[in-house]
């Protein structure tokens, strides 16, 4: 019995193909295709000249969104391990964008032969969010605590 005598609603039950689990496995193949996208781009730039914008920026802005994607481990089953653990969305990105900054600053202090531009910031910036508002919003726990929470919203 709850206070005042009323009786405690049931705690709603996740069905099987509703945990965390099972979301993250559904999603994994969308992140993998997502992830190899951004590489094939990426890489593509040393081989396919598309002007100045091109080889200045497209690796800067593919660069971190397909590492933030490698480190969080979207593309892969799901598993349960330290790494995981270690690597949540927000830890993610801290990781790769003091990754990024570390990089303009090596640049900035001339320690090898690259040049310093500020826009690299914005480049980095321009899907590494929105590929970290995703994973924050497409979150196999969050869905699956949005559920237990009796809003099943949507899930993929």
């Amino acid at each position: 019995m709850g206070p005042v005598g009323r009786a405690e609603p049931p705690a709603p039950v996740i069905s099987p193909g509703r945990t965390p689990e099972a979301i993250h496995n559904r999603q994994a193949p969308l992140w993998a295709a997502g992830f190899i996208a951004l590489c094939a781009t990426g890489v593509s730039t040393n081989w396919i000249d598309f002007g100045a914008f091109w080889r200045g920026y497209v690796l800067d802005i593919t660069g971190p969104a397909w590492c933030y994607i490698l480190f969080r481990g979207r593309f892969t089953r799901w598993s349960v391990s330290p790494w995981t653990w270690a690597f949540s969305p927000t830890r993610t990105m801290t990781v790769v964008l003091l990754a990024c900054i570390a990089i303009e600053a090596a640049q900035f202090m001339e320690l090898y032969a690259a040049t310093y531009d500020a826009w690299d910031f914005v480049a980095y910036l321009s899907l590494l969010v929105p590929i970290y508002v995703t994973d924050l919003t497409l979150s196999p726990e969050r869905l699956a605590r949005k559920e237990r929470q009796g809003d099943p919203g949507r899930s993929l």
